[in-house]
């Protein structure tokens, strides 16, 4: 289903973008592929350091390199990557200026709009984050007794 309703998407742009006389790839397609690209490597970071909070204090049984070693190096790659990206953010769009920086604005204001609600959510809703989080806090309480 999520294949048909990209395909019907794009199909729908790309004809919105004809019917204007822009050009479909220099007008559409490198603007969503440079906001694409570096919004999943943006999460790709987060991703790695991510996987070293959660196995900071229990490896679950895997080698160092495994679990500390290989995402902290991913982490400093992708952060490098992203930095590249977006400090030349002109070469994935074809554009300079202002529309680079409204072209990026939504990724990033998402993103803290996202990073302040799991925030809420742990201070206010610690059952509901906990649910969200894939940790149930009953259950841990009744496994330790």
């Amino acid at each position: 289903m999520a294949s048909v309703v990209m395909t019907v998407v794009s199909v729908v742009l790309v004809v919105l973008a004809t019917l204007v006389h822009a050009d479909p790839y220099m007008q559409l397609l490198l603007w969503a592929n440079g906001v694409g690209v570096t919004g999943i490597v943006a999460l790709q970071v987060l991703c790695a350091l991510a996987v070293i909070r959660f196995l900071w204090k229990d490896n679950c049984g895997h080698h160092f390199a495994r679990v500390k070693a290989a995402p902290a190096l991913a982490a400093v790659g992708l952060t490098v990557g992203l930095y590249l990206m977006l400090t030349d953010f002109e070469l994935l769009t074809g554009r300079t200026g202002c529309i680079n920086a409204a072209l990026l604005s939504p990724v990033v204001l998402l993103g803290l709009g996202g990073a302040g609600y799991a925030l809420h959510l742990r201070a206010r809703r610690s059952d509901l984050y906990a649910v969200l989080a894939g940790t149930d806090a009953t259950q841990n309480t009744k496994e330790s007794s």
